[in-house]
């Protein structure tokens, strides 16, 4: 019976260490943060004329006159953090007095730069401008961000050139440059 009770006290022993080394416990738990927009005085995507140069004075001629190239800077910046993309259009009103319409303005476009200090812009660099040698019509498009990019902050030179028409009166004309931004939705 001793033997018998050192058997079965052996095999119980080795069930019970088996037992306690094949037996596991695992738990889990998830952990949440949520990243939000930022919204820069409400807005969540901005855009602003940065520069604009005068594009000088010019001779009363009977013929038509290029001016001299301006510079003209526009910021761009997407604070919605969801790189959704989006768009940059640029309208003028005719030059006052009424004489020559805004089609005879001209841009050419330059270089985008990422001004943001994140890393995300820099390498979401497909940012690019649209203008490439063309006469300014309403609503066209000069700055675009796909989808997949345009989180940050980018800023876009373009030269400005204008045709005076032959024949236009001496005096001051002006023409009202408004950009707008658009995010492409979800």
């Amino acid at each position: 019976m001793n033997l018998f009770k050192k058997i079965t006290t052996g095999a119980l022993a080795l069930t019970l260490s088996v037992g306690l080394v094949g037996s596991a416990f695992a738990a889990t738990g998830d952990v949440a943060v949520e990243v939000i927009p930022i919204a820069n005085n409400g807005n969540v995507l901005t855009v602003a004329i940065s520069q604009l140069t005068d594009l000088g004075d010019y001779q009363y001629s009977l013929t038509d006159q290029p001016t001299s190239p301006g510079l003209l800077k526009i910021d761009a910046a997407d604070y919605r953090g969801t790189a959704d993309g989006w768009k940059v259009t640029l309208s003028g009103t005719d030059f006052i007095p009424v004489l020559f319409t805004v089609d005879n303005l001209g841009l050419t476009a330059g270089t985008v730069r990422t001004i943001s200090t994140s890393a995300l812009p820099s390498e979401a660099a497909p940012v690019s401008s649209s203008a490439a040698d063309v006469m300014l019509a309403p609503g066209s498009t000069v700055l675009t961000a796909p989808t997949g990019t345009g989180a940050g902050i980018y800023q876009a030179d373009y030269q400005v050139d204008l045709n005076i028409p032959g024949g236009t009166l001496v005096g001051q004309y002006t023409s009202t440059l408004t950009v707008t931004i658009s995010g492409n939705t979800p």
